[in-house]
C-alpha cells in the first residue's frame, strides 16, 4: 500500500537527472552560443571612452582603447577578464581579444574552446 504524502525514490532519481541535464544544458548554451558576458562587458567599458573621442583617427583611438584596456584588466576582479594575457586586436571595424574557456564534461573529460570576443570599432 503507498503512502500518500511520501515521495518515491523513483521519483527523486529522476527529478535529480532531469536537473542535471538543465544545468548542463545552460551551461553549454553559455559556453557555445553566450560566450563570457564579463569579457564582452569588458571590452564594452573599455571602449567608452574612445566613443566619445572627437578624433575619428583609428590609429590614436585604437591607442586609448589598449590604455583603457589595461586599466580595466588591472583594476578588474573578473577572472575571465584577467586571464586574457594577449592584448586586444584590431581588424578593420571590430576590435576582439582572444579568450581560452574550459567547459567540464562529464565522463568525457574538459572541452577547451578559444573564442574570439568582439566587438564593433567605429
Amino acid at each position: 500500500m503507498r503512502e500518500r504524502g511520501a515521495i518515491r525514490p523513483g521519483c527523486m532519481i529522476w527529478a535529480a537527472l532531469i536537473l542535471l541535464v538543465a544545468v548542463f544544458a545552460w551551461k553549454s548554451i553559455d559556453f557555445f552560443i553566450l560566450r563570457p558576458a564579463g569579457v564582452k562587458k569588458a571590452l564594452n567599458e573599455a571602449y567608452d571612452p574612445v566613443r566619445v573621442m572627437r578624433t575619428h583617427n583609428t590609429a590614436e583611438r585604437f591607442t586609448r582603447f589598449q590604455a583603457e584596456w589595461r586599466e580595466y584588466r588591472d583594476s578588474t576582479s573578473n577572472v575571465y577578464v584577467q586571464r586574457i594575457a594577449a592584448p586586444p586586436r584590431l581588424d578593420e571595424d571590430t576590435v576582439w581579444v582572444l579568450h581560452i574557456d574550459t567547459l567540464h564534461l562529464p565522463v568525457i573529460g574538459p572541452f577547451v574552446d578559444s573564442m574570439k570576443i568582439k566587438r564593433y570599432f567605429v
